[in-house]
C-alpha cells in the first residue's frame, strides 16, 4: 500500500512540473497573436510525444513528456503541437487562426528593435498615382514592399498591423504577391481584423519550417474600398484619413526580431457632393491645358471665364499646388519636385467647377 501511494504521489508531482499548453499560443506568451504563426511556422513538420488529452479548445493541456526541440528563447516545441497529436502541421497552423485573440494571462510584452534608416530594412506603403480622387465607394490598391538599403536577408517569417481610421474605410485587405516567401507550396498566410482591434488588420506569412529565403520587394497589394456613408463622418469637402504600418515582426532563422522602419500614409477622402459636377462642368466649358503631356513644368492654362481658385491633385487625392489668379488665362512654372505622374487639375469658376487630367514628366 506504501509503494502506491508514493508512486501515485510521484505521479501527481511530475505531472504538475510538466509543461501546461493552452491550444494556439505556440510561443508561450499567454496571448494568440501573429507571433504564435511565426512559430507555429518555424515548428512546422516537427513531430514528438502526443498529449494524452487532445484538441484545440482553447484551455489548459496538460503535457506529460515535453519535446526535445526547442525554440531560440527555450520554449519547448510541444506549444506548438496545438491539437496534441504529436506532429506541428496544417491543423496546429489552423488551430493558431482559430482561437486568434485568445489569452490565458497577462501576456508578455513585444520588446521591439529600434531601426535606423539607411541601416535597416523598411516596410512601405507604395502608392499608385493612377488612382482616382477618393469618395464614397471608391477603390484604391495600394502596394506594400520589403526594401533593404544594402544586402536582402534572409527570413523565415513576417507579421504586421495596419492601422486605418474605421469610420471611412468600409473594408480592407491584403492580396499577397504570389511569389512571397516563395508562394503558398511553401509558405502560409494569414489575416484578420480581430474583435479587439477592429481598426487594425492583423497580417503574418511564415515560411513551412526553419527555412529562411532572401526575400525583398513586393508583400502584396493593399486593397481598401471606402465607406459608402460618408455623410455621417464628414462635416466638409474632404477628409485626411491616415494609415499606418505597425508592430512589424521580421524574423529570420533565430526568429529574433529584425529592426524594420514603418512608414505611413495620408489619403484625402472628399465628400461625394464636392466631387459630382458633371452638371457643373457642361455648363461652364472646358479646361484646356498646353502642353499635355508637361516636360519641363511650363505650362499654359486657360477657361471660358476667370478661375477663381485652381488646384492640383496627385492621383491619391493629396492637394500638391493651388493659385488664385482671377484670370482666364495662366502661364505656370510647375514645381520640378513632383514625381512623374498623372495630376489632376480643378479650375474654380463663376458658374462651376472644370478638371482636366495632366501628365507631368521631370526630366
Amino acid at each position: 500500500m506504501r509503494n502506491i501511494y508514493w508512486i501515485a504521489t510521484f505521479w501527481i508531482i511530475a505531472t504538475s512540473l510538466q509543461a501546461q499548453v493552452y491550444p494556439g499560443d505556440a510561443n508561450n506568451s499567454g496571448k494568440v497573436d501573429q507571433a504564435d504563426v511565426l512559430y507555429t511556422g518555424y515548428a512546422y513538420g516537427s513531430a514528438g510525444p502526443a498529449r494524452i488529452e487532445t484538441g484545440t479548445i482553447f484551455e489548459e493541456m496538460p503535457v506529460s513528456l515535453d519535446w526535445q526541440q526547442t525554440f531560440p528563447n527555450g520554449v519547448g516545441y510541444a506549444h506548438a503541437d496545438a491539437n496534441g497529436n504529436g506532429q506541428v502541421n496544417l491543423s496546429d497552423m489552423l488551430a493558431v487562426v482559430t482561437n486568434f485573440g485568445e489569452s490565458h494571462t497577462t501576456p508578455v510584452p513585444v520588446n521591439f528593435p529600434i531601426a535606423v534608416a539607411g541601416m535597416n530594412a523598411a516596410l512601405e506603403f507604395t502608392p499608385n498615382l493612377l488612382n482616382p480622387p477618393l469618395t464614397a465607394g471608391s477603390i484604391i490598391n495600394i502596394a506594400i514592399d520589403l526594401e533593404y538599403p544594402n544586402l536582402v536577408n534572409e527570413i523565415n517569417g513576417l507579421a504586421f498591423d495596419i492601422a486605418f481610421n474605421k469610420n471611412y474605410i468600409q473594408s480592407i485587405s491584403l492580396n499577397y504577391a504570389p511569389d512571397w516567401l516563395g508562394g503558398t507550396d511553401e509558405s502560409f498566410r494569414f489575416q484578420t481584423i480581430s474583435t479587439s482591434q477592429t481598426d487594425r488588420l492583423k497580417l503574418a506569412s511564415t515560411r513551412y519550417g526553419a527555412n529562411p529565403i532572401a526575400a525583398e520587394g513586393r508583400v502584396g497589394m493593399l486593397s481598401i474600398v471606402i465607406e459608402d456613408d460618408l455623410i455621417t463622418f464628414m462635416q466638409a469637402d474632404s477628409a485626411q484619413v491616415l494609415l499606418g504600418i505597425r508592430e512589424i515582426m521580421l524574423v529570420g532563422d533565430s526568429l529574433n526580431l529584425q529592426p524594420v522602419l514603418s512608414d505611413s500614409l495620408m489619403l484625402t477622402v472628399y465628400h461625394p457632393d464636392y466631387l459630382i459636377t458633371k452638371v457643373e462642368e457642361t455648363k461652364a466649358g472646358s479646361l484646356n491645358i498646353l502642353p499635355n503631356p508637361v516636360w519641363n513644368g511650363q505650362v499654359n492654362i486657360q477657361a471660358p471665364k476667370n478661375i477663381e481658385r485652381i488646384s492640383f491633385y496627385n492621383m491619391l487625392g493629396q492637394p500638391v499646388y493651388e493659385l488664385h489668379p482671377a484670370t482666364q488665362r495662366l502661364d505656370l512654372l510647375l514645381p520640378g519636385t513632383w514625381p512623374t505622374g498623372y495630376y489632376l487639375v480643378r479650375a474654380q469658376l463663376a458658374n462651376g467647377l472644370l478638371q482636366e487630367k495632366l501628365l507631368y514628366i521631370i526630366q
